[in-house]
């Protein structure tokens, strides 16, 4: 996923669902090596008229590997209305962990409720060796997004996965992420994300 401070000067309509604001109640799963949770939480809150956001934690020496998904992935998807090209943004926030990691990687997937394994890659890359400092902004709210192209009919759902250098350890980390929208291009011609519109 590609990084972006500014958003496009445009609405549009936010095609995924209202479970995608994390005020719902959904449950999620959460594992890597030593312990993980992933919840809605008000930690690192951004107001997109919720107060919560979708909360990583780990603890232990190492957040290799940590995966983290919604116990009922219906509960936490969408349905793409038509075949064609989509932009999916979300908001993510790190705290300034610059000294201690050298790289964190991660995945977020959008995969199909009925066909798992079927999924479209949204990978993100943070750290001094993969991205400026002025490109992303540590303890600050910062906007992913990538184009990708849906099937009409098909509902997808959301998880992910974050993996850091196996060289570099800390005790714990916190990464949320808020501001899920999906939007059709259309006929559009810049293909970066508009104003954040609240799901309906």
């Amino acid at each position: 996923m590609d990084y972006i401070n500014n958003v496009y000067a445009e609405f549009n309509k936010n095609l995924v669902s209202l479970a995608f604001m994390n005020d719902t109640g959904v449950l999620w799963n959460a594992v890597n090596a030593i312990s993980a949770t992933a919840t809605e939480s008000t930690h690192n809150a951004i107001t997109y008229e919720s107060s919560k956001v979708l909360n990583i934690a780990t603890d232990g020496l190492s957040v290799d590997d940590t995966t983290f998904e919604p116990v009922t992935p219906a509960d936490y998807s969408f349905i793409a209305p038509v075949t064609g090209d989509y932009i999916f943004s979300c908001r993510v926030y790190l705290k300034n962990f610059a000294l201690f990691f050298p790289e964190l990687t991660g995945n977020l997937f959008l995969a199909e409720v009925l066909t798992p394994t079927n999924f479209i890659a949204l990978p993100f890359t943070i750290g001094n060796n993969a991205i400026p400092e002025f490109s992303f902004q540590y303890s600050k709210w910062q906007t992913l997004y990538q184009t990708i192209n849906l099937v009409a009919g098909t509902s997808y759902y959301l998880h992910g996965i974050i993996d850091q250098s196996p060289s570099a350890s800390l005790d714990s980390i916190n990464m949320s992420f808020a501001g899920f929208k999906l939007e059709l291009i259309k006929d559009r011609i810049i293909d970066v994300p508009t104003y954040y519109t609240k799901p309906e």
